[in-house]
């Protein structure tokens, strides 16, 4: 192998021709690697680019939840959180608490699994009303219909319902596992602190 490639290096043609054809397999493996490194460049700029897409839409989400508990006409926003004389009014219409009572062997445990061991009052009525927010878990279609009918006969998201549902099965968990339900107020991180 040697032997030929100083062969064609002594002959004048052949060291021309070989000499070229290296410069050219050069030039092509340049190109071939600079253009791969640039679509590698190109995707982690998307990744990134992904990543920030992904925090700003989380973002978007909580003000759209923040905004939609604020505005719940159910709901009472002072803590702890409370029904509204229309939230009473269609709790006893749609009988919210029997069904979260036939259901409650479910929720209660979807609950008591979401629940941290050390969490305290304020922690279990965040995820009270998390649970309430996959009611389509647990009602069954005619429960859930009988819902949305009502819902939409009133002009409401189903969303607005979720608050609502979420309070029943806070003050069931509560009642069930004698707590105060006045103890929310002492660790709501919204809620100022007194100085003594």
């Amino acid at each position: 192998m040697v032997d030929i490639i100083k062969d064609a290096l002594k002959s004048p043609a052949g060291s021309f021709a070989f000499i070229l054809a290296l410069l050219m397999i050069a030039f092509w493996a340049t190109h071939h690697i600079s253009k791969w490194n640039t679509k590698l460049e190109h995707v982690n700029k998307l990744d990134g680019n992904v990543s920030l897409i992904k925090d700003d839409i989380s973002t978007i989400k909580a003000f759209i939840s923040v905004y939609g508990q604020n505005n719940n006409p159910f709901a009472q926003r002072n803590s702890p959180v409370s029904l509204t004389p229309a939230g009473v009014e269609v709790s006893k219409d749609l009988g919210i608490e029997d069904l979260i009572i036939r259901h409650w062997s479910e929720i209660q445990k979807d609950l008591s699994s979401a629940l941290k061991q050390d969490c305290n009052p304020y922690d279990i009525q965040q995820e009270a009303i998390n649970v309430a927010s996959k009611m389509q878990k647990y009602f069954t279609a005619s429960e859930l219909d009988v819902i949305k009918r009502y819902a939409f006969q009133k002009g409401h998201s189903l969303t607005t319902y979720d608050l609502l549902i979420g309070i029943h099965i806070r003050d069931i968990y509560f009642k069930k596992n004698n707590i105060n339900i006045d103890d929310v107020d002492k660790y709501d991180p919204n809620k100022p602190t007194q100085v003594a």
